[in-house]
Order: structure tokens, then sequence, then C-alpha cells
């Protein structure tokens, strides 16, 4: 019997052990006496019982181990499209929070009079190389919107 998915065949002896090893403790502790507590861990056995012979019998045959990679790959496509996604909005985000606050602290050393040209003129270059980076991400979000609808 040849073994296709290592992975998935190891885990799957992984739970079959485990579910032996709890079914050992639990017939070897008289003391609890809890029905509840009981029930529990019989499902637990249960589950770990199912779920390691489900892993074992995929990891032994070669169409589920071929499924599972095809999943697994579709999956982690699916992961990172969704992380990308998510760092470009966390960072879009946070540089417009910025570039907004930065507005606002020149706005404020303007109006109060604190014209101490040094920290006015640093708010201006940090407010330029903050607001850079909103902009051309808006300008890529534009681009890339009218490639992919153009391409689908």
């Amino acid at each position: 019997m040849k073994i296709y998915n290592r992975k998935g065949f190891w885990s799957g002896i992984f739970f079959l052990l485990a579910a032996v090893a709890y079914i050992i403790l639990l017939i070897n502790d008289p003391h609890d006496i809890n029905t509840v507590s009981n029930v529990k861990s019989i499902f637990f056995a249960i589950l770990c019982v199912l779920f390691g012979v489900s892993q074992v019998y995929r990891g032994l045959d070669s169409k589920c181990t071929k499924e599972d990679e095809q999943n697994d790959d579709e999956r982690r496509k699916l992961v990172t499209l969704k992380a990308e996604s998510s760092a470009f909005k966390i960072t879009f985000n946070i540089f417009l929070a910025l570039t907004a606050l930065l507005i606002l602290a020149i706005g404020v050393t303007k109006y109060k009079g604190l014209m101490d040209l040094t920290i006015y003129n640093g708010l201006l270059g940090i407010f330029v190389g903050v607001a850079i980076v909103p902009s051309i991400m808006f300008i890529a979000i534009i681009g890339a919107d009218i490639y992919h609808d153009r391409r689908t």
C-alpha cells in the first residue's frame, strides 16, 4: 500500500492515536462520574476517530490526494488574494488618515500664528510625502479596474 499524501496520512495517524489515548484515559479514571464530562469525552474521541480514519484514507487514495492538492492550491490562491487586498485597503486607509491629520496640523500651525518656518516646512514636506502614496494607490485602483473590466 502506497502513501500518496504523507502529511494527511500522518495527521490521520496522530488523530487515531489521540483518540485511543483519550479512550484509555477515560476508562482508567474511575473517579470521574460526571455524565456531561463523559459524554463530551466520548464525543471528542468519536470525532478524533472519524477525522483520523478519513485522513488516513485520503492519504492512501491517489484520487483523493490529487483532489486535496487542487483544493489546497485554489485555497492558497484565494487566501493570498484576500490578504493582498486587505493589506492594500489597510495601507490606503492609514495613509488617508495620516494625510488628513497632516492637513489639520498644517492648518492649526498656520492659524495659530505659529509660523516657525522649520515646523511648517517640515509638516509640508511630510504632507507631500504621505499624500503621494494614496494618490498613487487611487490611480492604481482606477487602472486595475479599467484593465480587468476590459479583460472580462
